[in-house]
């Protein structure tokens, strides 16, 4: 089983956070905080500026058919319009280019959504921070939502996202107004209107690119060249566009720098890495220098600030898997660590949550549960200061999937403990309750005073002598195992837990209760006893001649003797 040689930080420190009693106020370890709910603080609505579509991208080959489908799905006001098609196809310029001409359809604007965002609540959360701003982090509430967009009417761009049904119905029940463009990698919306699926380009369009890569028309010999490339690559934008360059040969004559930048993009090949977070990923400063000559000479290309590997490389690139695995793990850590430290430049690491979702569906299809919990370990304070709670509550479903894959009950109680306190921050007591009971039993077992202290204190809040102020909500929440990440991946055998692991733990009854409890059963079987000697000894009546009365007294003993006599 490959297994990244990391260590599981067991102390509280940055990897842990509470709810302090104050109201809504979610502090992390390393003393940030996070607020809540808006309440009474000031909210700066940005300029229309801030959420400007992006331009049509140069060089883009006109998918008039597509462009129009999904125009006009828009138009017809549908709530979501999903592309979808293979890695380098052409989704991401297809967004941009819809949401440029869509920008006439919706008066308020286009919003470009971070990628990799997970879940209903992240995705309003993406929504309020491009129309508003406020002085600290904030977690606004579904109702304080649903008053500033019930008459909003915008549109979001969802590049690699993990979005559902649920989370669009979620934009829909606090934004009417607005809808979601959604690109995918795999069809993931169960609508009555399926998905536009992108192919590859038509013999004239895929000539019409090479001659503007060119910038000459293609006559002569080079035509049957041109023409026979065009059917070879099956008019793949990427592969015709990225052809040549450098000699993959020619590695071993590399900078450090230059193939660290290069072994970082196999790993996560054929996932595009953002050049912002390549330094920390790599682990080098020198790393977007090092991006830049290797543009130049051929190996990488860079698009909207996302830079991939050269078609022709990749092969020359292939490593073990452990290997491969450990770059994952060990950048992902850097970038995670840095966002800890500097959270008010978390954006810059949102870029990165499809490396960090595509690192751990890949250690968990090799069954690498401690390269899970090493990931989230990372994750979990920079996604809760990012306000991506969505993202942390599906990181902790991986990681307390993982230690009961791995038997590790401490590191479970840590995970329930973290996502049960998520739930208590959002307003949903009842599962805040079952995840704290559960986590504060398996830290008593094995020992962890501080983590069993820490869910005491958070069961306090739901004891009726103190209640959360405003925090009386109890709709809503998703049980635990509806967003398990392990049993919705595609193929996956692994076994559900065992009831007794997931279970809840209710409270003691008291010996009156007991009692109580014991003479109404037994009052119960008497009356029973009753009716059905009464019934033996009095004729049954024909079918339809029985007075009303003697219906309601009688209905059940009688349907369990025609249930036990169907003849009759």
């Amino acid at each position: 089983m490959p297994v990244a040689a990391l260590s599981l930080p067991r102390a509280e420190g940055a990897n842990h956070y509470r709810m302090e009693r104050q109201k809504g106020l979610l502090c992390a370890g390393n003393g940030e905080i996070v607020h809540v709910s808006l309440g009474e603080r000031h909210v700066v609505e940005r300029g229309i500026d801030y959420r400007r579509a992006p331009a049509t991208p140069p060089g883009f080959i006109d998918r008039e058919e597509a462009t129009g489908i999904v125009l006009g799905t828009l138009q017809v006001g549908l709530a979501s319009v999903e592309v979808t098609g293979e890695h380098g196809i052409g989704k991401s310029w297809m967004l941009r280019r819809a949401g440029a001409e869509a920008q006439s359809l919706f008066g308020d604007g286009v919003v470009r959504v971070p990628p990799g965002t997970f879940g209903g609540s992240d995705l309003l959360q993406a929504l309020f921070e491009a129309f508003y701003g406020v002085e600290e982090r904030c977690r606004p509430g579904r109702q304080e939502l649903r008053e500033r967009f019930v008459g909003t009417r915008a549109l979001l761009l969802v590049d690699d996202a993990a979005l559902d049904d649920n989370a669009i119905e979620q934009l829909q029940d606090v934004a009417p107004g607005c809808a979601v463009l959604l690109a995918t990698h795999q069809p993931r919306l169960q609508r009555d209107v399926g998905p536009i699926v992108l192919g590859g380009l038509s013999a004239a369009d895929s000539m019409a690119l090479l001659e503007r890569l060119r910038g000459a028309p293609i006559t002569g010999p080079e035509l049957g060249e041109a023409l026979e490339h065009c059917h070879a690559t099956r008019g793949h934008p990427e592969h015709l566009s990225r052809s040549g360059g450098a000699d993959p040969a020619s590695l071993d004559r590399l900078d450090p720098t230059s193939r660290a930048v290069l072994d970082m993009l196999a790993a996560f090949h054929p996932q595009a890495v953002q050049a912002a977070v390549m330094t920390d990923l790599c682990g080098r400063r020198d790393a977007l220098p090092a991006i830049e000559l290797l543009i130049g000479a051929g190996w990488v290309y860079q698009d909207d600030g996302q830079v991939r590997l050269m078609p022709h490389v990749v092969t020359a690139l292939e490593a073990a898997p452990v290997r491969v695995a450990q770059r994952r793990i060990d950048g992902l850590v850097r970038l995670a660590h840095r966002a800890a430290r500097q959270p008010r430049a978390m954006a810059s690491g949102l870029v990165a949550l499809p490396l960090l979702w595509s690192a751990l569906d890949a250690a968990r299809r090799t069954h690498a549960w401690l390269d899970v919990m090493a990931i989230v370990r990372a994750w979990d304070v920079p996604l809760v200061l990012a306000c991506q709670w969505d993202a942390a509550k599906r990181a902790l479903d991986w990681h307390a999937k993982a230690a009961w894959k791995l038997g590790d009950e401490r590191e479970r109680a840590w995970a329930l403990h973290q996502r049960g306190t998520l739930e208590l921050a959002q307003g949903y007591p009842p599962l805040a309750a079952q995840l704290l009971r559960e986590s504060f039993a398996l830290a008593e077992q094995v020992e962890d005073h501080a983590l069993a202290a820490s869910a005491r204190y958070h069961l306090g809040w739901l004891t009726p002598e103190a209640p959360p102020e405003g925090w009386g909500s109890t709709s809503g929440p998703m049980p635990l195992a509806a967003s398990d990440p392990f049993e919705s991946s595609a193929g996956t055998n692994s076994p559900a837990p065992d009831a007794r692991h997931m279970a809840s733990h209710p409270p003691m009854r008291s010996l009156v209760a007991q009692v109580a409890l014991a003479f109404a059963i037994g009052l119960a079987g008497v009356l029973t006893v009753a009716a059905v000697v009464r019934m033996g000894d009095a004729p049954v009546s024909p079918r339809g001649s029985t007075s009303v009365g003697e219906e309601t007294a009688r209905g059940l003993t009688r349907t369990s003797v025609e249930v036990a006599n169907p003849g009759r």
